[in-house]
């Protein structure tokens, strides 16, 4: 599957799979950073996902004429580029994991967008410790954002798509989400609680955080290649995609490689790459 590949909506796209590193890191010469400065196409971005559906209504503003509702989940760093290299002109809402710095950092991207494009507030949906963050280090934005807390396991809906925060476990409030009952989405987290696997248990596709590979300096925090691997398969969801990747730590690795790793599972579970969209 490459990221020029028809896939159906309502549909996911990978904006970016890397940590707040980046795939290559620019103080790196490891054989996975060299491997993508070879390749840019294997370059990663901070983690990000955008969710597409076709159930807008027809929008008041005459500058925005996609038909479509894009969602989109954390602001990278890079977010500019990142919604550059999608195409992507417009954004309906941001849903927000947590507040850590390569989920956030990009949101000053969109000070203009909704002042010369949109011409009216994004709606964020975060909790309210992540909002609390988001009016302190994005003040000068106050005008441009509107926000609508969310709890835990309190279900609401975005574009046709139903949301279910699901407890991650990274900082005290961090959430994934259960994306239209079907999909989960973990960019940061180690093993889930479980009253929270029990909503994520045998379902189609779970995205799941592998920063590591090799030894995991954070285990209360995330995952390694390995072990997201096996948690995945414990899980028994039907597709597995890991996500948030390093490849350089502690022991790298190279995409190549870890293509390879994983080939014996037949394509059941896959490592993500910036630019691939999978089906809702």
């Amino acid at each position: 599957m490459t990221p020029d590949a028809p896939i159906p909506y309502p549909r996911l796209r990978f904006l970016g799979t890397g940590t707040s590193t980046g795939v290559p890191s620019f103080f790196c010469d490891c054989s996975a950073c060299e491997e993508a400065r070879q390749n840019p196409r294997l370059s990663r971005g901070c983690s990000s996902v955008l969710i597409q559906s076709e159930s807008r209504a027809t929008p008041q503003n005459t500058l925005h004429s996609s038909t479509l509702h894009n969602t989109l989940i954390d602001t990278a760093p890079e977010l500019r580029e990142q919604l550059n290299a999608a195409q992507v002109r417009d954004i309906d809402a941001l849903l927000f994991t947590h507040e850590h710095h390569d989920h956030v950092a990009g949101l000053g991207a969109l000070e203009y967008y909704s002042k010369l494009r949109r011409k009216q507030p994004l709606p964020v949906y975060a909790t309210e410790q992540v909002i609390s963050y988001l009016k302190i280090h994005f003040d000068f934005m106050a005008e441009c954002l509107a926000f609508i807390a969310i709890k835990p396991f309190e279900p609401f809906e975005l574009g046709g798509i139903t949301y279910l925060g699901l407890p991650a476990t990274h900082n005290p409030h961090a959430l994934g989400y259960l994306i239209q009952g079907s999909t989960a989405y973990f960019p940061d987290s180690a093993r889930l609680a479980p009253e929270v696997e029990a909503h994520v248990r045998g379902i189609g596709t779970i995205i799941f955080d592998a920063t590591f590979n090799g030894s995991n300096w954070m285990p209360k925090a995330h995952m390694t290649t390995d072990t997201a691997v096996s948690y995945l398969q414990e899980l028994d969801c039907g597709r597995g995609y890991l996500t948030h990747l390093a490849l350089s730590y502690d022991t790298p690795i190279t995409a190549a490689q870890l293509d390879e790793r994983l080939a014996p599972l037949g394509g059941r579970i896959q490592a993500a790459y910036d630019g691939l969209a999978i089906p809702l």
